[in-house]
């Protein structure tokens, strides 16, 4: 089922019982089809913490959209307009959302479907892998694996993690901080000053580690 609206000046949507919360919304989702109209609008307006209109807190944002716009505006197909939050800078607040107003062009004399409105949040990006790594290929037997399930792992003393910090007492031990290599199969490079003989630093990077020998 769609909406259809003939001879389209503005028209209003609002959900004045019940507002709509939608702070934790990043966009606004709208697929409309249209033969006629050379613009459209969205505006969305937020009644405010005291929930009524014009009561003094109302803030409101309109996006129009055309030929020049991104989506752009384009007659005899469905268009998909799926708008940042954030393009509707005068929307200061999304708490209390009500009214949500079409508006076509050339005024009074556009028809418009809509389907498919609604708000909705943008999958956040994946901060840990939500699917194994890729299987191994090599045969084992010309393999030495630190770690891995395909293989059989030789003895490994300590994992650790970040970039190791001189003790503070023998902080006069660096000169210079570490250069990173310039490409791939390069060395790491450090100048060093009264460095104790005892002991010996690895190459920095992940899984790097003071010790002592």
């Amino acid at each position: 089922a769609t909406k259809k609206y003939s001879g389209l000046d503005f028209n209003g949507i609002e959900t004045t019982t019940t507002t709509i919360d939608a702070t934790a919304m990043t966009h606004v989702r709208m697929d409309i089809w249209t033969p006629d109209a050379t613009q459209f609008g969205i505006k969305l307006v937020d009644f405010g913490a005291d929930g009524a209109f014009a009561g003094g807190d109302d803030v409101e944002h309109q996006v129009d959209i055309n030929a020049g716009t991104t989506p752009a505006l384009a007659t005899g197909e469905w268009v998909s307009l799926d708008i940042p939050l954030s393009a509707f800078t005068g929307l200061t607040t999304r708490e209390h959302l009500a009214q949500y107003i079409i508006v076509g062009q050339p005024t009074g004399a556009t028809t418009v479907w809509v389907d498919n409105f609604y708000f909705y949040a943008d999958a956040a990006a994946a901060t840990e892998p939500t699917v194994a790594a890729p299987t191994p290929t090599q045969d084992a037997a010309n393999v030495i694996s630190l770690f891995s399930d395909a293989y059989t792992d030789v003895a490994v003393d300590s994992w650790t993690s970040g970039r190791p910090t001189p003790p503070s007492s023998e902080s006069s031990w660096w000169t210079s901080a570490p250069t990173a290599p310039s490409a791939e199969g390069t060395t790491w490079s450090t100048r060093w000053t009264s460095m104790p003989a005892r002991r010996r630093r690895w190459p920095p990077g992940s899984g790097s580690r003071w010790t002592s020998r």
